[in-house]
């Protein structure tokens, strides 16, 4: 006898993440994914405004992915799927999206960067080993990607953070740093997502350091800013004497000119739970234009709970705390540099510093179009129907037909954005350009005429 088929059944446990975290600017947009796909499954978003006792369902919403755009100012709204499959409906977890300002009043938001440090996939592999990074290099279209590491629950940066060494199990001592989810003491434990019970076969072991706030008294899990036992963060215990050292940079690339940046991030501590005085973590963030080397700076200090902290009275608490900073960079520039950085140099008791999603956000005034040069790229291209480039294909040499006798600046976009050459101040009804050192491939030709852009394809053969 020959077997033709074989189905595997189980309950669906639908659940749903938020590409840009759940603290969201007001203006700014975060997609709601659910983390797989259900076959010839029907879709049905809901939102709650009172905290979910009663959700209504949002018009339109039926794909398996929903376009968020955050407008109320101060609202924690919740946010779910009902996935009808196999004649079945199943709801997901709920996702609280907190409104936060950002930028200045009137103006539209994006999210240009944004790391969280991960999320482990527990219902696909219960060792601990699989976890996703959301890659932000496309900031139209951000995407999750799948990393591997051969450390439950932990796995090392690149570069390591102020110098420190990685460890693959707690405790964290003085010099040492690890990436984490799944924040265990010295017990396994059971993981729930939506009502199924997942068993992970190891742990991250942290022993001390998984006081996530510095509990007095340490709970069964403590967990990172997402507030999810399979979300990780970064955790150091600071060197002595490394004030003035850089923890964590990066480089935001492809931004238009001229650009109000955003930036925001949380830090908390993790301590032993022996009560005692205590330094708490101290971080400087510095935000740079690489053009002008203009710099704004901020801090941020995070306590633990039933701590007493070094040369007051007070004690601590369990809170994350948002670091937030901002600038503006020059009209030449397409880009930003972002540092955060030890502000401090003691350590003989305290100083462990956990940090957890990092997010930056371009910022534009009324009236304009420009967020990112990717932005501007797909906003525009259907400004004008008339044929200003001539040949168009073409290989190499382009003239431009402007209607009128103008002068005006020229810029030519690659397919992702970024600005690869530029003319100011030409003839835009007789200017010609020679681009047969380009690649072959499309681009974006921007033409500015007094404040009016046009922005049209080009391709080169």
């Amino acid at each position: 006898m020959a077997i033709s088929k074989i189905e595997i059944f189980g309950t669906p446990a639908p659940t749903i993440t938020s590409s840009a975290g759940t603290d969201i600017c007001i203006s700014s947009q975060t997609k709601l994914h659910l983390s797989q796909s259900y076959d010839s499954a029907a879709y049905q978003w809901q939102q709650s405004t009172n905290g979910g006792t009663t959700w209504t369902n949002i018009a339109s919403a039926t794909d398996s992915t929903y376009l968020l755009t955050v407008t109320d100012s101060g609202s924690a709204y919740q946010y779910r799927v009902q996935v009808t499959y196999r004649a079945s409906a199943f709801t997901s977890n709920a996702v609280t999206i907190n409104a936060v300002s950002c930028c200045p009043a009137g103006y539209s938001s994006q999210t240009v960067y944004y790391n969280d440090f991960g999320t482990f996939d527990l219902i696909n592999d219960n060792t601990g080993k699989t976890y996703y990074l959301w890659d932000y290099s496309n900031y139209n279209s951000p995407v999750q990607v799948k990393y591997t590491t051969a450390t439950p629950f932990q796995y090392p940066l690149a570069t390591a953070p102020i110098g420190a060494t990685f460890i693959s199990k707690g405790p964290i001592d003085t010099d040492e740093y690890t990436v984490s989810a799944g924040f265990n003491g010295y017990q396994n434990y059971t993981y729930t997502a939506n009502g199924v019970t997942y068993a992970p076969t190891s742990t991250s072991d942290l022993q001390w350091a998984a006081d996530i706030g510095g509990y007095t008294s340490q709970p069964a899990v403590t967990f990172d800013h997402s507030g999810t036992f399979n979300g990780a963060a970064l955790l150091i215990n600071m060197p002595a004497n490394s004030m003035g050292n850089i923890i964590l940079s990066d480089t935001i690339n492809n931004l238009c000119g001229s650009s109000t940046l955003f930036f925001e991030s949380y830090i908390n501590v993790f301590t032993s739970s022996a009560p005692g005085t205590y330094y708490p973590v101290n971080v400087l963030l510095k935000l740079i234009d690489p053009v002008t080397g203009t710099a704004t700076t901020s801090t941020a200090t995070a306590t633990a709970q039933g701590q007493t902290l070094i040369g007051t009275s007070n004690t601590g608490c369990t809170c994350w705390v948002r670091l937030t900073g901002g600038i503006t960079i020059d009209a030449s520039s397409t880009s930003m540099v972002f540092q955060l950085i030890q502000n401090q140099n003691d350590n003989a008791n305290g100083d462990d510093l956990v940090l957890d999603d990092i997010k930056v956000y371009a910022c534009a005034a009324p009236g304009s179009s420009c967020l990112t040069g990717a932005t501007q790229v797909t906003a525009a291209v259907t400004n004008s129907q008339q044929q200003l480039l001539f040949p168009n294909p073409s290989t190499g040499i382009v003239s431009l037909n402007y209607s009128q006798p103008a002068m005006g600046d020229v810029t030519i976009i690659s397919s992702t954005g970024k600005v690869v050459a530029t003319q100011n101040s030409v003839s835009l009804n007789s200017a010609t350009f020679d681009l047969s050192s380009l690649p072959k491939g499309l681009y974006f030709v921007q033409i500015n005429s007094g404040g009016t852009v046009v922005t049209q394809k080009l391709a080169l053969e």
